[in-house]
């Protein structure tokens, strides 16, 4: 990750070069059941990470920013719900609360018995125009589970892809971003 650092370092001045990131996505793409099993390894391992503090301390509260495709899977690993997957639109900006179940245990991380959402998933009410430029899994076109169309980062088919997938940190290695 030096070379993000490297690019990054300029315009963002509090960017931790020591960070390790959690998971890895391959650059030759991934089939829709493997985007969701990402979702669900991603959350378990960041957030055994977080209660260890491999991010440097207490955290109450943690702001993830990504597309909708990762939030959808993200939001179904942490409710254990597949409906969401089939169901949620997620649009620019929008915004998706999850409290934790004050009875789930600390060793549990993902799942109804742990999770719940606070509100309606994906709002926008907070916009001016509402949500704008909604998207959902129903919008993909797959054939036997593989997005149509989309192989990748391009350039890599031939390339060996390498280190991805969950990736090892320690709680020294914290961002303290």
């Amino acid at each position: 990750m030096d070379w993000v650092n490297a690019e990054l370092k300029p315009f963002f001045d509090n960017i931790d070069t020591s960070w390790n990131p959690t998971f890895l996505v391959s650059r030759k793409g991934e089939s829709v059941p493997d985007l969701y099993r990402r979702g669900e390894l991603f959350m378990d391992a960041f957030i055994r990470r977080i209660n260890e503090g491999g991010f440097g301390g207490d955290h109450e509260r943690v702001l993830l920013v990504s597309h909708a495709a990762t939030v959808i899977t993200l939001a179904q690993a942490l409710l254990g719900d597949t409906a969401i997957g089939r169901e949620l639109r997620v649009g620019c900006c929008t915004l998706s609360t999850f409290d934790r179940h004050e009875t789930a245990a600390q060793e549990d991380t993902i799942g109804s018995d742990v999770w719940k959402a606070r509100g309606k998933l994906a709002t926008a009410d907070f916009l001016t125009n509402g949500v704008e430029r909604d998207w959902g899994m129903a919008d993909i076109e797959t054939k036997n589970g593989v997005v149509v169309e989309d192989d990748g980062v391009p350039g890599t088919n031939g390339e060996e892809d390498i280190d991805f997938g969950l990736q090892k940190w320690n709680a020294h290695s914290a961002s303290r971003m």
